[in-house]
């Protein structure tokens, strides 16, 4: 039999986490139930007390409770149901892992989440899955399966039993079926791609399925280069076409889509052979409207949808970010190699496009040649990003980086 770990807080949901409990166990499959919990005693026995949790995290439960520290019982728990979870998984003692809760459920969750890798089989049932101002709970949770409970838990109702219901039989689906799909057949390449690149990165993702090679494409909206750096620390990736580089840029210079500080790291840190091309570095992307800073009001502007404002960077800005990028490409232990396209970084960075800015592009250009290491080379075209001209060097070069 399958066994799936359930994780939730009981002191406060006993009675939901029980049915739960009960209908995985109905689709014949184990479970472990680790209590995250710190109010009180649960109304039946888990396999894995909260006093174990905080422990693992190395606080004592009852001294929490005599502190009645919210934020630090809240960071002990989400610590050690990670770090337990990860354990579980590690020893062989799980096939798969369900959660369910409202704000701190949700976060706790997420931690549990990130800590498992990308296939193992996942669901978190959430009050927060279409709150657009919680989307940061979600981030870094890879493939996991998320519901929205509709409802809050709170109380049996029939709702919520439906939720549930379709929970446990997702997850118990989940760790039952073949993974066989997650077997290599062939060299895997990473390919990050926004709508604005998407002509170079399919033109040059044909030609490396082409030549043998698996591809596998993220779309560079924050979430997915968090899961590709995720990926290639995991070992799934062998080499990257990293086409679409703007998930650097709202860490820096504001907006939406900001990938965390490890984007652009994993294949250098895993020494795996990458080609990078900085592109739709000409933007930044506010989302509402209204969020725009007063320091970008006068900005040239593209609305990409009514709902997402798009500004241009300056050159001032692409000094500072083609210095950023240099510094985590000179952390590389394997090949890697820089492709500029010298008519324009994206389809709204193009001579006579709205963001066409050869001082600015150049200034990147410019600040990645002085900042380098002097074995990373930098090859510069004399096209656009998305003519298929360019896509045919930048394939030639993936190839000729994976060959070595």
């Amino acid at each position: 039999m399958k066994t799936v770990a359930v994780i939730g807080a009981l002191d406060t949901k006993s009675d939901e986490f029980l049915y739960l409990k009960t209908r995985i166990e109905q689709e014949d499959v184990r479970t472990i139930m680790v209590d995250t919990g710190i109010l009180g005693s649960p109304k039946f026995r888990p396999d894995i007390s909260a006093a174990m949790v905080a422990r693992e995290a190395g606080e004592d439960l009852e001294e929490m409770r005599r502190e009645q520290s919210r934020q630090k019982s809240n960071d002990t728990m989400l610590k050690g149901a990670g770090l337990i979870i990860r354990r579980l998984y590690g020893e062989g003692k799980i096939d798969g892992a369900v959660t369910m809760g409202g704000g701190r459920g949700t976060i706790v969750g997420g931690e549990v989440m990130r800590s498992l890798p990308v296939g193992f089989p996942k669901v978190l049932v959430s009050t927060q899955a279409t709150n657009s101002y919680a989307q940061h709970m979600f981030e870094g949770i890879n493939d996991t399966f998320v519901i929205n409970s509709l409802v809050d838990i709170s109380g049996l109702n029939e709702i919520l039993k439906m939720v549930m219901d379709k929970a446990a039989v997702t997850i118990a689906a989940m760790v039952k079926m073949e993974q066989a799909a997650l077997k290599k057949t062939r060299p895997r390449i990473a390919m990050s791609m926004l709508g604005i690149t998407t002509p170079c990165v399919s033109a040059v993702q044909r030609r490396l399925e082409q030549a043998g090679f698996e591809t596998l494409v993220f779309h560079s909206n924050g979430l997915g280069g968090t899961c590709m750096e995720k990926m290639i620390r995991q070992g799934w990736i062998d080499g990257a076409a990293d086409i679409t580089t703007a998930e650097l840029t709202p860490g820096e210079l504001g907006g939406i889509g900001y990938a965390g500080p490890e984007r652009l790291t994993g294949a250098a840190d895993m020494g795996i052979p990458q080609v990078i091309v900085p592109g739709a570095m000409d933007i930044i992307d506010f989302a509402p409207p209204e969020s725009v800073p007063e320091k970008y009001l006068n900005r040239r502007y593209v609305m990409h949808v009514s709902a997402l404002k798009v500004v241009r960077t300056s050159a001032e800005e692409n000094r500072h970010m083609g210095k950023l990028m240099a510094e985590k490409l000179n952390q590389s232990r394997g090949k890697v190699v820089v492709a500029f396209p010298m008519r324009g970084l994206s389809a709204n960075d193009h001579e006579g496009a709205a963001f066409y800015d050869r001082e600015a592009d150049m200034a990147l250009l410019e600040t990645l040649e002085r900042n380098l290491r002097e074995d990373i080379p930098v090859c510069k075209y004399d096209f656009h990003i998305n003519d298929e001209a360019f896509a045919e060097e930048v394939a030639k070069l993936v190839l000729n980086v994976m060959r070595r």
